[in-house]
């Protein structure tokens, strides 16, 4: 019964140590980063003055931000 017990432990210890990651392993940060830094120019560009429209969002009115 102990060597189940120790056996499910290390097996869990070792999945909690494998599934665990750094931020620097992270290849799409830099994706999200220049994805930012575009919108950001664009507000600025644009004054934060811009429409946003959703078409089809209801038989009744169509909706926007």
């Amino acid at each position: 019964m102990k060597n189940k017990i120790y056996c499910m432990t290390l097996l869990f210890i070792s999945t909690l140590i494998i599934s665990c990651s750094s931020d620097e392993s992270l290849s799409y940060k830099n994706d999200f980063q220049s994805s930012q830094a575009t919108w950001f120019n664009f507000k600025e560009s644009s004054k934060n003055s811009y429409k946003y429209v959703v078409v089809g969002g209801s038989v009744f009115a169509t909706y926007s931000w």
